[in-house]
């Protein structure tokens, strides 16, 4: 029922990642939610040999409807970035369920508050459900002399783990 896209690389403002697209497969018209369970890891060092580790686990879901485009984006900031090496990786397990978003449960983010964003999310796991696809993806950068600019996100590396 859920296919997800190949990654391709993305651009922003304030940092660059890789995005896939989701879709559903379905000929009803009943509202549906994508479901994603996140366990992500972010480690760095700097020049002095400082290290940093941050670890997230939280649910995220996106409301779909028929002809409705899902993106789903890992954006690695500028400020993770300068003058420092490191890796962002992403452990995702994603599903559908028919319905709506249990707001009893999610409350929409503030970017730069939560983890996901401007969606539905909540610190708690959510259950998988049985059709459940597994990701895990690698971002690595190496930036201890250089670049001062990030072009495109052209100092990141991505490695599909799963």
């Amino acid at each position: 029922m859920l296919s997800i896209s190949e990654y391709k690389r993305q651009s922003g403002g304030s940092g660059h990642g890789w995005r896939v697209r989701f879709k559903v497969k379905t000929t009803d018209k009943k509202p549906y939610t994508i479901y994603q369970n996140v366990h992500s890891t972010i480690e760095s060092e700097d020049k002095e040999g400082d290290h940093d580790k941050l670890t997230f686990n939280y649910s995220e879901a996106w409301e779909w409807r028929k002809g409705r485009s899902i993106v789903d984006s890992f954006i690695v900031p500028k400020v993770w970035r300068a003058r420092q090496k490191g890796s962002y990786r992403i452990q995702c397990q994603i599903w559908v369920e028919q319905g709506k978003v249990d707001k009893k449960k999610m409350y929409r983010g503030r970017i730069g508050e939560e983890p996901w964003g401007l969606l539905y999310g909540c610190y708690t796991m959510r259950k998988p459900g049985p059709e459940a696809i597994t990701r895990d993806v690698r971002i690595t950068w190496d930036n201890l002399t250089g670049p001062t600019t990030f072009a495109r996100g052209e100092d990141l590396t991505l490695e599909v783990l799963k």
